[in-house]
């Protein structure tokens, strides 16, 4: 497992550099791109899309070019791995739920205009709360499932964790990955004893924790069933932690391949994150990507195409000027005491102390002054 998480660390980082050209890995057969696809030899293709998440009641980051981007790769269906809607913090849940429903309004509306099937997977913020969970289990199917199309398997997981959530008086879910209760490990086992039945046998999740973590479960108790079995590609769809937008490694003939957009931050909150030594780079320096997978017959390509390149701000060397000289006097300030001051402990005794010095002074400047008037 050192050789599988050092891909992982590396691969992410080189990303930023080369994803200018659309990358690519292929299955047995070899590269089948340039071929065209046909009906009657179980040829088809499909698009994975990781983290589309939106501001309440914002379309989705480069929500109108990959839907254009989709259509002229004419995708037969598509796969949303979660995190779609902003999600989290209903301290009034009659006006909140609103707002999601027309943030899932907006996003359906836009993807239902590709005339394509769409499968989804729901990401921590789409269910992040027993609320969200309802309203989310109302206009989608519940995972884990699993669907057929032209003798391969496509089979959705659940990283969230629904079943295995309580009500504890929180607001909101702790956002991570839980690991698979026996239901969820049943099923898969139940789907790999059946893999001989299709030719290609696709995974997707929403969290990469699971496969990220060399001590994880996954490594004892899930990838162990996919080696040597008919599995080609493991999805997953959120930034993670450390975060990145992109990563892929191969082990055991597997590919492991995660693939998100992110929306972008701004200078203030870059240069925060670096004075507090928490700066994700490949966040900031990746393009946001999705992944196009085609199938012909036995052969399989997987190509990860980049969308918002040109309107990516993180990618400019103005932004970084800014990030690391900030413009203003104010905006100086502001960062000196962020640095030194970040927790309101240190603040409150610096205060104090400033305080305290300031009587100080006065007495004794007082003292002095009483003494100087009487003589």
């Amino acid at each position: 497992m050192n050789t599988v998480m050092s891909r992982v660390i590396l691969i992410p980082l080189f990303f930023a550099l080369f994803a200018g050209a659309e990358t690519s890995a292929s299955g047995p057969g070899g590269n089948t791109a340039g071929k065209e696809l046909t009906a009657e030899d179980n040829s088809f293709s499909f698009v994975v899309w990781g983290h589309p998440r939106t501001a309440s009641g914002e379309p989705p980051l480069h929500f109108e070019e990959i839907l254009n981007r989709i259509s002229e790769l004419k995708a037969d269906f598509l796969i949303v791995t979660g995190d779609v809607i902003s999600g989290g913090g209903i301290p009034n849940p009659a006006g909140i739920v609103d707002i999601y429903q027309n943030d899932w309004e907006v996003f359906d509306a836009g993807v239902s205009r590709l005339g394509i099937p769409v499968y989804r997977l729901p990401g921590n913020h789409d269910v992040c709360n027993f609320i969200t969970r309802d309203l989310y289990l109302e206009r989608y199917t519940k995972p884990p499932y699993a669907f057929t199309f032209k003798n391969s398997r496509f089979i959705m997981l659940d990283t969230v964790g629904i079943d295995q959530r309580t009500q504890d008086g929180q607001p909101d879910w702790y956002p991570q990955s839980l690991p698979f209760d026996d239901e969820q490990m049943q099923f898969i086992k139940t789907e790999i004893s059946q893999q001989e039945q299709y030719q290609h046998v696709f995974f997707f999740m929403h969290h990469v924790w699971p496969w990220r973590d060399s001590s994880s479960f996954w490594w004892d108790k899930v990838h162990p069933l996919l080696a040597g079995s008919h599995t080609r590609a493991v999805f997953g769809g959120t930034p993670g932690n450390p975060g990145s937008k992109y990563e892929h490694f191969l082990e055991d003939g597997i590919h492991y391949i995660q693939s998100c957009t992110y929306r972008g931050r701004t200078a203030n909150w870059y240069r925060q994150q670096i004075n507090l030594g928490r700066f994700e780079p490949a966040l900031a320096y990746q393009f946001n990507n999705l992944q196009y997978v085609r199938v012909e017959g036995d052969d399989y390509t997987i190509r990860t195409i980049v969308v918002g390149a040109l309107d990516e701000v993180q990618l400019s060397s103005r932004f970084w000027h800014e990030v690391n000289h900030p413009a203003y006097l104010t905006q100086s300030i502001s960062n000196y005491f962020h640095d030194n001051f970040h927790s309101f402990r240190k603040l409150f005794l610096f205060v104090t102390v400033l305080v305290l010095t300031s009587i100080l002074i006065g007495i004794v400047t007082g003292i002095l002054w009483k003494r100087r008037s009487k003589r």
